[in-house]
């Protein structure tokens, strides 16, 4: 069965053919979106027998090559000793754990998607702006693919995820210090004749994303609430249109009321929804939730859409209860995820204190990656530290290098990878200099700089927690 759909704008309705290189409408800027005429469909009938999200292939864009490597249909499970430790009243508390993924996180799903267009259309390069795990999701397909992947990545980037993609081959460039500024260069990359691998700006990546929801109602039916991490606003969108296809198709009766949590130091959607006023991009923002700090939301008016059709809530969470969640989830349900995903529990736990939900009412929280990926977090756990500070990693990194000889600036810069500018790894001395972590001297014209006992002494504890970590 063949079903019709059609590649629209969401605003002014204008229908576009699907080719290579339409991803946005040309009047009015906005992502377009794929619609389907589902009224006849039969969704059992539809399904093909795998357990992947081509289980679902008939109710997404046609594509002739699957590249995969078993993406989707991940568990989903109550967390019972949790829920009963924050005592959230409610029927039944559920996660849906899409970093058991191949790479660790849901971004497998577009992945996959993305890269199969790109062999059907002919392309040999990818290109994807991400602050980590679509980067490294793609750069895995698209080397199971044999393309080439170009990251565009901002300056902080979770190392675990920068490690993935430079094991799968991908090429990285760092662009700005946001997700924002490299999904500028992104678009930009478009006109050198590179597939768009970003799933902010490729409408096919909300297309791969809805399998969630067409899984959750296979496993567990229809929660009464999905909570959801929200940064561009993709997530809670792609889960609210499953749904909602869903409802077309007449496999459900309800929908599911949607809750999107961000982090207090990046929060435009939370605070336009709150103020019922239009998205404002966050000034300055910082969190150790690196996955929803984006400033600038693409998806964030369909996100409020969302919310409001759903008839939701929109809550933001400090950076301390996101770290406290995420240890309170390994602890007592075995499952550790990164802060991103984190968000979701703390939100829980905050609402449930505020009365939101009900006796009866099942809850699921989505769980968007893995911990692994931010391994460099451990060390904010073990120092008893109340803030992790983002930028630590980089200046361990330095001390590092610095442990293997004295060193200039530029010198530590190329050692180090280029992965930041280079005005930020003076930055980062200036700061480690004040800590008295390291020294500096001028030799011949040049400042040199070298560790100090104290800075020696740091990177012994680094590698006794690391030591601890592995037994």
């Amino acid at each position: 069965m063949n079903i019709v759909y059609t590649l629209i704008c969401p605003q002014c309705k204008l229908e576009y053919k699907e080719k290579p290189g339409t991803y946005r409408c040309t009047k009015c800027g906005i992502q377009l979106e794929y619609r389907y005429n589902l009224e006849d469909v039969d969704f059992y009938n539809v399904l093909d027998n795998m357990g992947s999200i081509w289980r679902y292939r008939k109710l997404l864009p046609k594509i002739n090559n699957t590249i995969s490597l078993n993406e989707g249909f991940t568990p989903t499970y109550p967390i019972k000793r949790l829920k009963n430790s924050l005592r959230i009243m409610a029927k039944e508390v559920y996660v849906k754990d899409d970093s058991r993924n191949p790479t660790g996180s849901f971004r497998d799903r577009a992945a996959s998607i993305v890269s199969s267009r790109a062999v059907d259309w002919g392309y040999e390069v990818v290109i994807c702006a991400s602050n980590g795990n679509m980067g490294a999701s793609l750069a895995a397909y698209v080397a199971k693919a044999g393309l080439t992947c170009y990251v565009y990545a901002p300056m902080y980037v979770d190392i675990g995820k920068l490690a993935q993609i430079i094991m799968y081959g991908g090429i990285i460039e760092q662009v700005g210090e946001t997700i924002d500024e490299a999904i500028l260069k992104a678009m930009r990359g478009e006109g050198s004749g590179w597939y768009q691998g970003t799933p902010e700006l490729n409408p096919i990546s909300i297309e791969a994303q809805k399998t969630i929801a067409y899984e959750l109602i296979e496993q567990v039916g229809v929660p009464d609430w999905i909570i959801c991490p929200t940064g561009s606003g993709s997530i809670i969108y792609s889960i609210w249109k499953g749904f909602s296809e869903a409802y077309e198709m007449r496999l459900i009766e309800r929908k599911p009321r949607l809750i999107a949590v961000q982090a207090e130091g990046c929060s435009p959607i939370v605070t336009a929804f709150l103020k019922s006023s239009e998205i404002v991009k966050a000034k300055n923002p910082q969190t150790i939730a690196s996955g929803i700090c984006i400033a600038n939301p693409l998806y964030g008016n369909r996100a409020l859409e969302a919310l409001k059709d759903s008839r939701g809530i929109a809550v933001s969470v400090s950076d301390e209860d996101i770290l406290r969640s995420q240890k309170n989830l390994s602890k007592l349900e075995g499952l550790f995820v990164e802060p991103a995903a984190a968000s979701t529990i703390a939100a829980l736990e905050k609402l449930s204190g505020q009365e939101v939900f009900e006796k009866d009412e099942t809850i699921l929280c989505f769980i968007s990656g893995s911990g692994l990926k931010t391994i460099d977090l451990i060390g904010a756990y073990e120092r008893g530290w109340g803030k992790f500070n983002i930028y630590a990693s980089t200046k361990v990194k330095i001390l590092n290098v610095l442990s293997m000889r004295n060193m200039h600036g530029y010198e530590i810069w190329k050692r180090i990878g280029r992965i930041i500018k280079i005005q930020a790894i003076y930055q980062h001395l200036n700061e480690l200099e004040k800590l008295g972590l390291i020294r500096s001297q001028i030799v011949g014209r040049r400042k040199v700089y070298s560790l100090t006992d104290k800075g020696e002494n740091l990177l012994k504890a680094i590698e006794e927690i690391k030591l601890l970590v592995t037994i």
